[in-house]
């Protein structure tokens, strides 16, 4: 993950802990006052001021909570940048990859309650997987590279799902064979439900042997569509019902 996502995700945590330093009560603090340097945390400030200038980023809520003392909490930059509508320090972001961790939770959830274990195999829930290949990339006769498809050495588990050690993709990598079928396959059409995402996915090779390589990619997808099997409800609905509003998450939907 390069340094402007890292930020981007990172900022992305702001509504979590405004949520939580609300629900506290929490006292402000300089940075010094809880071990932060200031001259870091100043640079930081700067940093992210100077995305804005750049454009790279619209603007951003910073908070930083120590000793359950807020040490920095400022809305910089823009909510809206068409009408030019600042932003403030309450505004609402899309999450984006923190519904990872959200789902993760749900899962362990299942795990406590007897319904999954780590060393379940994903084609148990889905019997799409079954059959899955890894696609491993091969020079023909002509020198060009090519797809040979190869059975998987392991099953892909819960546990590969949760660890991103699944073989899976994201399809971001312009010049690997599995990333361009992911393409061409349009898996990420906003028309698809989760069932038929996955299963599109399913038909597909993988990219890596499970269990052997680290790769961000659709991991957590089908560990969402394995919890609506095994709960019976839509992956919305479930985390709401275990996660947002025992947590009272009221910010926090799909």
């Amino acid at each position: 993950m390069n340094c402007k996502n890292y930020l981007i995700a990172l900022l992305s945590l702001q509504s979590f802990f405004y949520a939580f330093a609300n629900a506290q009560v929490l006292p402000n603090a300089s940075p010094n006052m809880v071990g932060i340097s200031a001259e870091k945390a100043s640079q930081l400030k700067n940093e992210i001021n100077s995305r804005v200038t750049k454009g790279e980023l619209p603007g951003a809520v910073l908070m930083v909570v120590r000793n359950q003392k807020i040490a920095i909490h400022e809305a910089i930059g823009f909510r809206d940048v068409a009408d030019k509508s600042p932003m403030q320090k309450d505004s609402i972001f899309r999450i984006a990859s923190m519904t990872k961790p959200i789902t993760t939770a749900a899962a362990l959830q299942l795990m406590e309650q007897g319904r999954l274990s780590l060393e379940d195999p994903v084609a148990k829930f889905l019997p799409e997987f079954s059959n899955v290949k890894v696609g491993v990339e091969k020079l023909n006769d002509k020198g060009n590279k090519e797809l040979v498809l190869e059975a998987p050495l392991k099953k892909m588990t819960i546990q590969d799902l949760m660890r991103h050690t699944s073989g899976l993709t994201f399809g971001w990598e312009e010049n690997a064979l599995v990333d361009q079928l992911y393409k061409e396959n349009k898996l990420f059409n906003a028309d698809l439900t989760l069932e038929e995402q996955i299963k599109k996915l399913a038909a597909l090779p993988l990219k890596y042997q499970p269990g052997t390589t680290w790769e961000y990619g659709m991991s957590t997808e089908v560990l969402g569509r394995i919890l609506e099997v095994v709960s019976g409800k839509p992956l919305d609905v479930f985390l709401d019902e275990t996660i947002l509003t025992p947590l009272g998450m009221t910010d926090t939907q799909f």
